[in-house]
Order: structure tokens, then C-alpha cells, then sequence
């Protein structure tokens, strides 16, 4: 018990409303209650959700030992300071000890990619055209009349029965058995009147010019994935080692950077 110097725990005691000091039994209470008051200040955390463990964690390291200024409110002040000069680095420290890994893996490795093959096709054909425009005004009659006539006389049809396999006398036309003349005769006509009276402006449309395209195209894909994974010791346990060395109590850390706040000698 301090005659000439203040305790951490008066401190919190006083925060906490009492008038008497208190014993073990009544340490977390009073911790609780008082915590956020010796920690009044603003200073960077990682995790606002974490700021109140780490506060009880250093006033209970401390509870008990002696403040290392004449007054609370230098106390106070000092403690302000030194939080704000060391947080910023154990904040990075924090955030990498919740960086998950398998420590038994020492490679990992991966390639994906894809390849594509594409095919295309194409046809076009052209087409011309042209255009022109004339102003018109006519009046016109015509008349025709058209006739024809045919005159035409077949071949005579000739038949001799010849039973005896003679012939004599059928080119002459004589001692025929039958004989048939075919003679036709026939004429037509067309007469046309027709009358134009017209004015207007036209347009003569006489070749096409144009393109058409015609593309298709197809595209093959291939995707490719490639994975290695493990450890390429021939000693497992050497990387568990390695890893237990990297285990950080980083709240002993900042504990330790605080006591110079404190007297060293109780």
C-alpha cells in the first residue's frame, strides 16, 4: 500500500463512485465501471469492438501499481500520448494476426486461362442501279388495223394396196386404193383506236447497284485450370515450428510500452 504515491486502483475506485477501497472480489466490478473513464481520450483500434478489452486488460496489468506523475490528470495525459504514438503500428499488427493460412503449405500455385479458336465465313454480292427523271406532256392517237391470210394445200395422201408386191403405176398416180387431199384456208383481223393525253413528271428506274454481306462466324473455347499445392520440405515439422514463432501476444506488446508510466520500483 503507497503512503506518498497514487495507485491505479484508487484511481478506479474514485471513478467508480466508491468512498472505501475495495478488495479482490470486487476488482472486476470496479474495473468495469471505471475503465472508460481513465480511457476518457480518443486513440486509433483496429476494431472498435476490441477498444474496451484492451483498456480492462491494461488497468487490470496495472491495478495495482503506482502511477509514475504527481497527479491523475498528468497521468492521464502521458497515457494519452503514448497510446496515440504506438497504435498505429500494433493496429498493423493486429490485422495480419487475423490474416488465415495453412501453415503446413509452402506452395500454392495456380494458372487458368482459356484459348479460342474462332472460324468466319463470309459472301457478298453487288448490284447496280440507275435512275433518271423526264418531264412529259403529249397527246397522241393511233389507229391500226392489222388482217392476214393463209392459204396453204397439204401433200397429197397416197395408199395403193399392193398384194402382190407391185408398184408399178403409184408414182404415176394410177390404180390407187385410196387418196386424200387436206386444203385449208383462213384469215383474222385487229383493229386498234387508242388516244394519250397526259402530263407528269416520271422516273425510269434501269439497273440496281447495292451489297449484301453475308457472315457467319463460330467460336470454340477451351478452358484450362492448373493447381499445385503442399509443401515442398521434406520436414513438416520444421514448418510448424516456424509458424509457433510467429504467434504475437501484441496486448503484453502495448502492456509493455506503458510502463514507463509507472514507477519501477514497488
Amino acid at each position: 500500500m503507497s503512503k506518498y504515491t497514487t495507485e491505479l486502483r484508487y484511481i478506479c475506485e474514485v471513478l467508480a463512485g466508491l468512498d472505501e477501497s475495495e478488495g479482490y472480489n470486487s476488482v472486476d466490478d470496479i474495473i468495469e465501471n471505471s475503465y472508460d473513464k481513465v480511457f476518457d481520450f480518443d486513440y486509433p483500434i483496429f476494431d472498435e469492438e476490441y477498444r474496451p478489452v484492451l483498456e480492462k486488460k491494461i488497468i487490470r496489468h496495472f491495478y495495482t501499481r503506482e502511477i509514475g506523475d504527481e497527479t491523475v490528470g498528468l497521468f492521464k495525459l502521458h497515457l494519452s500520448a503514448k497510446m496515440n504514438d504506438i497504435m498505429d503500428y500494433y493496429n498493423q499488427l493486429y490485422k495480419s494476426a487475423l490474416i488465415e493460412f495453412d501453415p503446413m503449405t509452402d506452395i500454392k500455385y495456380s494458372l487458368s486461362g482459356s484459348e479460342s479458336m474462332s472460324h468466319s465465313e463470309s459472301h457478298s454480292a453487288s448490284e447496280s442501279s440507275s435512275t433518271s427523271e423526264s418531264t412529259y406532256s403529249s397527246l397522241s392517237t393511233s389507229e391500226s388495223t392489222s388482217e392476214s391470210e393463209m392459204n396453204s394445200q397439204s401433200l397429197w395422201d397416197m395408199y395403193q394396196d399392193t398384194p402382190q408386191n407391185q408398184l408399178t403405176g403409184v408414182e404415176s398416180l394410177a390404180y390407187l386404193t385410196n387418196a386424200t387431199l387436206d386444203k385449208s384456208h383462213g384469215n383474222s383481223s385487229r383493229d386498234t383506236d387508242s388516244v394519250i393525253d397526259s402530263t407528269g413528271h416520271g422516273t425510269l428506274n434501269q439497273k440496281k447497284n447495292g451489297t449484301k454481306d453475308n457472315i457467319g462466324s463460330s467460336n470454340d473455347i477451351k478452358r484450362y485450370l492448373e493447381k499445385y499445392e503442399g509443401y515442398r520440405s521434406n520436414n513438416p515439422s520444421k514448418l510448424l515450428t516456424d509458424f509457433r514463432e510467429t504467434f504475437l501476444n501484441i496486448d503484453l506488446m502495448i502492456i509493455g510500452e506503458l510502463e514507463k508510466l509507472f514507477f519501477q520500483l514497488w
